[in-house]
């Protein structure tokens, strides 16, 4: 494999930079260039990456962060200008399979339809669980779903999965597929970058799919959020891109849709005391329609409050809780995962149980308290709920109060007098946000 270069950005992740390195010379031989690139790393990395010994590499030092978009897009194009046939792009913090290179290069040469394999992602912490395998945009909701997600591997699942895009974190491309395309819009710097590039190689009409025989082990992100960058980024990237991409007889659903998404994230985010996040959300929709594209302006990104949920606080408080869920499992696992954590002597009950068994401890003699999970606390609006339980959902917005169930059924209201408020607005942003993105397009 020659004519493959495998890209990796780095920052400040020395020690899972290493483990990642580890894994690429097992799966490679000295022949497969490596080109490591580092974002103004802090911890080490460049010196670790300077004295690393297990295989060579080539090291590009940015001298600033630029984001994964930008450290990619640097890496990209010292891959351009060499005589490559293909480029496999990972995140700093996956581990590959000893066959994952070699298994994607025989698919694409065998293959000529398909532009970018991604792998079969796992969770690094969970080794026999997806973290996903493939992916999809779904122009309805205007997000994007992750497939096979969260689930046990099994022989079951398909060895190719069309997708929309694949994670960069472990993708190869063929790179005629770049040189047609372009690189990675350096504008997103963190997120979203993946999805719309992809989203340009399909429009070249070439297949994105992802590989069973391409596996990889990701990293999670942190169980508890320090800051709100991912939200600002995310979210405003994400209303860029179905602003541009939405077909012109369907922009209204799409203004209207995104708009009650964000509304029901502030308004419960507010309930739940993240205020930084209400408030960077905000920031991330107003930047997205005012064109601010880039690195992130200085306050955008606030320091996550440090209270903890009212629902963690409510199950630290209990010995015994009855669970019943209306929910997909995704949410029922994070509730559980939550609770388990919270509270690690609370006995957990799967069947709505009143009274405790006879064979319950000391501790378990006052009745289960009952936990109600739901996909979204909002889907509770237009039913009668009970004062005597807890309902929660997968963000771990909580009803448990008179004070939260007064602000629920408030919340039908607010959303209106938001609606009517900012939607023509938004609208004459959005026109202009298309505008010139379609001038942008025509001049490149």
């Amino acid at each position: 494999m020659n004519d493959l270069v495998i890209v990796i950005c780095n920052w400040n992740k020395r020690d899972d930079l290493i483990k990642c390195l580890d894994s690429v010379a097992l799966a490679t031989s000295s022949k497969t260039e490596v080109i490591v690139v580092d974002n103004a790393s802090s911890d080490g990395s460049v010196e670790m990456l300077e004295s690393y010994r297990v295989r060579p590499i080539r090291l590009i030092k940015n001298k600033e962060n630029l984001g994964g978009t930008g450290g990619f897009n640097t890496g990209l194009r010292e891959a351009l200008s060499g005589n490559y046939k293909y480029v496999h792009l990972l995140d700093n913090d996956v581990i590959v399979d000893e066959n994952t290179f070699r298994n994607s290069y025989d698919l694409l040469e065998n293959e000529p339809s398909i532009g970018a394999v991604g792998s079969k992602l796992y969770q690094l912490d969970a080794p026999k669980k997806l973290q996903e395998m493939g992916a999809q945009i779904d122009w309805t909701s205007y997000q994007v779903k992750p497939l096979h997600s969260g689930i046990p591997d099994s022989t079951s699942l398909p060895e190719l999965v069309e997708s929309d895009y694949v994670p960069a974190c472990s993708v190869m491309i063929r790179m005629e597929r770049i040189r047609n395309a372009g690189l990675m819009d350096q504008a997103c710097f963190l997120y979203w970058d993946d999805i719309e590039w992809f989203d340009r190689i399909r429009q070249d009409g070439h297949r994105v799919v992802a590989y069973e025989r391409s596996k990889a082990w990701h990293k999670m992100g942190v169980k508890k959020k320090t800051n709100t960058l991912g939200t600002y980024y995310f979210q405003r990237n994400r209303i860029g891109f179905f602003a541009t991409r939405t077909d012109e007889n369907e922009i209204d659903q799409c203004i209207k849709t995104i708009f009650e998404d964000l509304f029901q994230s502030y308004y419960f985010s507010r309930l739940e005391g993240k205020f930084n996040t209400a408030k960077t959300i905000l920031r991330a929709a107003r930047d997205a329609l005012n064109q601010i594209r880039g690195k992130a302006p200085h306050g955008r990104i606030e320091q996550c409050e440090d209270n903890c949920s009212k629902f963690v606080s409510w199950v630290s408080d209990q010995t015994s809780i009855s669970l019943v869920d209306e929910c997909n499992v995704k949410t029922k696992s994070v509730v559980i995962e939550t609770i388990q954590m919270a509270n690690p002597k609370v006995r957990i009950h799967e069947k709505d149980q009143r009274q405790p068994s006879s064979a319950d401890s000391s501790l378990d003699r006052k009745p289960s308290q009952r936990c109600h999970i739901v996909n979204h606390v909002v889907d509770l609006i237009d039913k009668q709920i009970s004062p005597e339980v807890c309902y929660v959902d997968r963000f771990l917005n909580s009803i448990i109060t008179e004070q939260d169930r007064k602000l629920l059924s408030l919340y039908s209201s607010r959303l209106r007098h938001a609606q009517e408020k900012f939607i023509p607005k938004i609208k004459l942003k959005v026109a202009d946000l298309r505008s010139n993105r379609l001038t942008e397009k025509a001049q490149s």
